[in-house]
């Protein structure tokens, strides 16, 4: 059995594919793919994030989750605004 963390890693990997098979990877290097494939975490990272995504169960190759959307651009700031203050913290 899978675990909720590995789920949603999971999950995240899954978008993190989508969203990479829709960006042109042709003529580009190593460390400028890898920095496509970090953005590209992060954006699926919040995206799961703004939808307070739960795994509550696992069965074999089924995921199981709960969704709670958010206002996506109050959201969005409030987030933008944390990361700032921790940048700035540093």
């Amino acid at each position: 059995m899978t675990s909720h963390n590995d789920a949603r890693l999971a999950i995240l990997n899954h978008l993190v594919e989508w969203l990479m098979l829709f960006t042109n990877t042709d003529e580009l290097a190593e460390d400028e793919l890898d920095e496509l494939i970090e953005e590209a975490t992060d954006q699926a990272d919040l995206m799961l994030r703004s939808m307070s995504l739960e795994v509550t169960e696992t069965h074999n190759d089924t995921i199981t989750v709960n969704l709670q959307l958010v206002d996506i651009e109050p959201w969005l700031e409030e987030v933008l605004n944390e990361k700032f203050v921790e940048d700035t913290e540093l």
